[in-house]
């Protein structure tokens, strides 16, 4: 409820109006004034306020005026003054709802056409407040979306189709991160190489180890250090003096010629070189004892060796060994496209250097054993360096080999993927991979999370949006059918005589409107025609175009749910109305009293006003006029409706009942008042003999001819007592008197005849 209108300073005709005279405002507010003091500014003060446009009040600027339009309410219920200043208000009522010539240009008609903006603001005032609320966050949703959808194709234009791999911009986007992306890439690489290179992979040998040549040291050492314990330390020395004394290979000669001994049938020996007995001869029998069963088997020892460590490190075999570690090299580069290998090193010059000089001082030191078996022979420390050094080498090769080979179940499993995967999986995979780590680059990060988040957005809305367009359109299946019924049920109270047809909701344009159309004597007319045709803009008259308009408005109130905590504004509701739209107003308005918080009626009629008054809740009225100020300026005042309501015919009556009382009346006037007043009491009882205009003499004669033709209206008694007061009373009007001015005037004459007046006019006399 509006309870103070505080200040209303440079608006129209209102240069700085301070209302603090005026008191509280009450449930029924009731405003006069003459067309053009200020009623459509205040309408447009409290329009602006309900739907929070300034413009309604910028506009009305006062002209001449270098400062701003400036108001100040006090609202019931609201913590602070309501205020408009610097070109807005500080807060928005939209509980206030107005009805004026902006209304009904804006939602009903222009001049004499219907707009498709008419209708698509009736969409709204059909809707009602709470239904305009979910249709404006509809549309809010709509705006939302749309930005939303500008951001999303602009980012996605920012993100390079070729950075994507081939996916849409949503999965993209949606890709979730993944830790060890460039492990799975490098893995899914190598299982895309392999379904392209499936043949050859198929064929491929897994690792296998290459066994080198062995060389037992110790057994070397063992055979090179080797003699005949089982001769003495002084036959050995008596044969190596023996060897002496022949000189080089003495021990082969020796050796060769003990087997050769000739023994003769006699038992005797014989030299094999001269001939001569030998038997019984002491170094001959040393001779037998070195060159023995054991000599034999080490000799064979030593030449077996020989022969071993030939063989095995013969060049072909060192050829083979190379032509294998070649192949585990192909293999180990082959392989190492698929699966990721740890790092090898294996160096053929190494091995081949170590392989060759180990050989060499193997039989080098064999041949030296073999020429000399029972001479101990030492492995020299550069020997045994070389033996290491290729044992060692070996060795590292075998390890690494046997590390390989631990990749031969991959391998396998490599090749049954080889086998058995699609290639247009594998490649989707890949560039899946490949997109997600391009989706989490520095480049492209922060752009994809602002798509995410835009499109999330866009969802939110998108659901919200769906939830508001059910809810809309729940509301408008019932309100419109309500609606419809309330407006026609009102163009029925205001008697009009057509009606709304066809009412439905429709999107013209894109946009929500409202569709109906006129029904006169069953006949459909449509509101807009290109012919020469009945139409709105001909079919209706100024008043029905009105009534429909004030239909609409007290149409759209009864949709409103919040109605009881509402304010009603109504800027003149009853102009183009003819006596009966009138009352029906009246009615309307007391019923909206009793179901809102405040009803305020602006008019220029006074009689409009003073019916409302007359029935009001007085305790609960304020009743305002606004008064011309200096300079042209507009105030406003209390009014005194009671002076306002008082007619002619209670005035002159007033003034006959005070002249009974009391000498203070002007006599001439009360003179004058006798007639008026009995022309009026006869025009309530006998209307159909005294209509509007009639005089007193003459229903007079009419009331004589009915008497004489046997109609009497009245008896006798008071149609003598109509005579008498006829003949005095046309004594001071002109129509009957030229001298009436002058006409002599007696207190007792004229108290008598005023008495008489009185009571003739008094209920149940006629």
């Amino acid at each position: 409820m509006i309870k103070e209108i505080n200040l209303i300073r440079n608006i129209g005709c209102f240069d700085s109006f301070a209302g603090s005279s005026l008191g509280d405002l009450k449930k029924l507010v009731l405003i006069y004034a003459e067309n053009g003091r200020g009623k459509t500014t205040i309408s447009s003060i409290l329009s602006s306020l309900a739907n929070n446009d300034a413009t309604l009040i910028n506009g009305r600027k006062r002209l001449g005026s270098s400062n701003d339009p400036h108001i100040i309410l006090r609202i019931e219920g609201e913590n602070s003054n309501t205020i408009f200043q610097s070109g807005n208000w500080n807060a928005s009522l939209d509980y206030i709802y107005v009805y004026d010539d902006e209304f009904i240009n804006q939602n009903v008609f222009s001049g004499l056409e219907i707009s498709a903006s008419h209708r698509q603001k009736l969409h709204e005032i059909v809707l009602g407040r709470a239904g305009v609320s979910l249709a404006r966050q509809v549309q809010e949703l709509t705006e939302k979306i749309t930005i939303c959808n500008s951001r999303i194709r602009d980012i996605s234009n920012r993100i390079p189709t070729d950075k994507r791999f081939g996916l849409e911009i949503d999965v993209f986007c949606n890709l979730r991160e993944i830790s060890n992306i460039e492990q799975l890439i490098a893995d899914k690489q190598r299982v895309y190489d392999a379904i392209s290179q499936a043949d050859a992979i198929s064929k491929k040998n897994l690792f296998t180890q290459i066994p080198f040549p062995e060389i037992n040291i110790d057994t070397l050492k063992t055979t090179l250090s080797a003699g005949l314990p089982d001769l003495d330390e002084s036959a050995m020395r008596t044969i190596y003096q023996h060897f002496s004394l022949i000189g080089e290979n003495a021990e082969t000669w020796i050796s060769n010629g003990t087997d050769r001994i000739i023994s003769t049938d006699t038992g005797q020996e014989q030299c094999p070189f001269c001939g001569q007995n030998i038997h019984g001869i002491d170094l001959i029998s040393k001779y037998r004892s070195y060159f023995g069963e054991s000599y034999r088997r080490l000799n064979q020892n030593i030449s077996s060796q020989i022969s071993q460590y030939t063989n095995n490190f013969s060049g072909d075999n060192l050829s083979s060994k190379q032509e294998e570690i070649s192949n585990l090299i192909s293999h180990y580069d082959f392989w190492g496209n698929f699966i990721e290998l740890p790092e090898i090193s294996i160096d053929w010059h190494d091995i081949s250097t170590a392989w060759q000089e180990a050989r060499d001082g193997i039989l080098s030191s064999l041949q030296t054993k073999h020429s000399s078996p029972l001479s101990p022979i030492t492995l020299t420390d550069e020997i045994s360096a070389k033996i290491e050094k290729y044992l060692s080498l070996i060795e590292d090769v075998a390890k690494n080999i046997e590390t390989l080979i631990g990749f031969n179940e991959k391998i396998n499993k490599l090749k049954e993927q080889a086998d058995s995967e699609n290639l247009n999986n594998v490649t989707n995979e890949l560039n899946t991979l490949k997109a997600t780590q391009s989706r989490y680059s520095d480049e492209l990060k922060e752009l994809c999370d602002q798509y995410q988040t835009e499109v999330e957005h866009k969802t939110e809305y998108e659901n919200q949006k769906t939830t508001a367009r059910e809810a809309l359109d729940n509301h408008r299946r019932t309100v419109f059918n309500r609606y419809f019924t309330a407006i026609n049920t009102h163009l029925e109270l205001f008697g009009a005589n057509f009606r709304i047809g066809g009412m439905e909701s429709s999107n013209a344009a894109g946009r929500p409107s409202t569709t109906y159309h006129i029904v006169i004597n069953d006949y459909q007319i449509p509101l807009v025609s290109d012919v020469v045709a009945p139409c709105f803009k001909n079919a209706l008259s100024a008043g029905d175009r009105n009534t429909l308009g004030l239909a609409f408005f007290f149409a759209s109130l009864e949709n409103e749910s919040r109605l009881n905590n509402s304010i009603i504004v109504l800027d003149d509701p009853i102009s183009s109305l003819d006596d009966g739209r009138t009352t029906t107003t009246i009615q309307k308005i007391r019923d909206l009293l009793s179901r809102s918080k405040q009803v305020i009626i602006l008019c220029h009629v006074r009689g409009f006003l003073c019916d409302i008054w007359e029935h009001s809740d007085k305790d609960n009225t304020t009743a305002l006029k606004i008064t011309r100020g200096a300079n042209n300026t507009s105030d406003i005042t209390t009014w005194n409706v009671s002076s306002d309501a008082f007619t002619e015919y209670d005035k002159r009556h007033k003034a006959l009942r005070d002249y009974v009382e009391a000498d203070t009346q002007d006599k001439r006037y009360v003179a004058q008042c006798l007639r008026p007043v009995m022309e009026k009491c006869l025009r309530i009882t006998c209307p159909e003999y005294c209509t509007p205009g009639t005089i007193l003499g003459n229903f007079l004669n009419q009331v004589e001819t009915l008497f004489s033709n046997g109609q009497p209206i009245m008896s006798d008694v008071d149609m003598r007592e109509l005579r008498d007061i006829t003949r005095y009373a046309n004594k001071f009007h002109h129509d009957t008197n030229p001298a009436w001015e002058t006409e002599q005037i007696n207190d007792s004459e004229l108290l008598g005849f005023v008495r008489r007046v009185l009571n003739f006019v008094k209920p149940g006399t006629t």
